[in-house]
This record gives structure tokens, sequence and C-alpha cells, in this order.
């Protein structure tokens, strides 16, 4: 399904309204659909990185192996309050606000 423009976001070709990918550059097309599929709650990140340190992580798809660096040096609380803030921008990222 093509993009609210109707043209690529990598090249700007004109794209047909039932493209999955560009035909000039081969880059797939966002989806409307999955976009929103992909929306996720700040309130419940940071609940979570708050919680247990590295969950915010997993909550927002981020490697198992960022989240469990997260969770054994949390004790060092720098590292906490990195998770914390690494949550937040993930999030906004994925909801298109960043």
């Amino acid at each position: 399904m093509a993009g609210k423009s109707g043209f690529c976001r990598n090249c700007g070709n004109k794209l047909a309204p039932e493209a999955d990918v560009c035909v000039k550059c081969g880059v797939a097309v966002e989806s409307k659909s999955l976009k929103r599929k992909e929306r996720k709650e700040m309130w419940l990140g940071i609940l979570l990185a708050l919680i247990v340190p590295g969950l915010g992580q997993i909550y927002t798809d981020q490697s198992f192996g960022k989240a469990a660096a997260i969770f054994c040096t949390s004790f060092l609380i720098l590292p906490y309050l990195y998770g914390i803030y690494d949550t937040y921008r993930e999030i906004k990222k994925i909801n298109g606000e960043e």
C-alpha cells in the first residue's frame, strides 16, 4: 500500500496505489496500517524501564543484548538512567514524534 503522498520517500518516484515496493529504487513502501500496529504507549514504556531496567528496550523491540546489558549494569545507576532515556527516545521515534 502506497504512503500518503503516493511518492517514494527515498527517490520521489510516483507510486501505484497498490505498490509495496518502489519500482525505481526498490525501497519498501511504508504502510499506514503497519505504522498503527507499531505505536507504543510512552507511559507504559517508561514505567517498564523504571520497574525493571532493560524491560523498556524489550517493549520497544530493541535487541535482547542491549536490554540484558542495561539490566546487568543497572546497579551503576548511569546505565539505568540511560535505559529510561533510550526507551523514551525509541518510543518517540516509533510513534513518529521525533
